[in-house]
């Protein structure tokens, strides 16, 4: 604190406390609404391309392990997908998830908490990491 002299006085005046710099929004391009697959995949492809720094890489390495793990267990096993998968893909593309008609499951925090500590003793400890890490990359990106 700083002091102040006001009619033979000291006051004490409070500096403004230092602001933390401001939390960056995404910048997200609007993309023409008829792209082919191939141009979305080339989209994507280019901007983790453009990716350069060390936080950069980190973003898109969290984009990678959400998309390898929303393809699921290699298991007919319907409550395994339930359970991992279609509350992956509900997190990550809700809506492409429904229009492909995926079964897609409750993506809450709640749900993706549990995930993050998937079962490690599973029959495929493989696909139970890449749910786990997934499930972590999500809480911070979207839920």
């Amino acid at each position: 604190m700083a002091t102040t002299k006001a009619k033979g006085r000291k006051r004490a005046v409070r500096k403004p406390a230092a602001r933390k710099p401001a939390a960056r929004k995404p910048t997200a391009r609007k993309l023409p609404a008829r792209l082919s697959a191939k141009e979305v995949l080339a989209e994507i492809d280019a901007w983790a391309a453009s990716q350069v720094s060390q936080v950069d890489r980190n973003r898109a390495q969290d984009l990678w392990l959400i998309l390898t793990a929303m393809r699921g267990p290699d298991s007919e096993d319907e409550r395994v997908k339930a359970e991992t998968t279609c509350v992956l893909r509900a997190a990550a593309l809700p809506r492409l998830a429904k229009a492909g008609g995926a079964l897609v499951g409750l993506a809450d925090r709640a749900a993706l908490q549990r995930l993050t500590r998937y079962h490690e003793d599973t029959w495929d400890v493989h696909f139970g990491r890449h749910v786990r890490l997934a499930a972590k990359a999500l809480l911070e990106l979207v839920v």
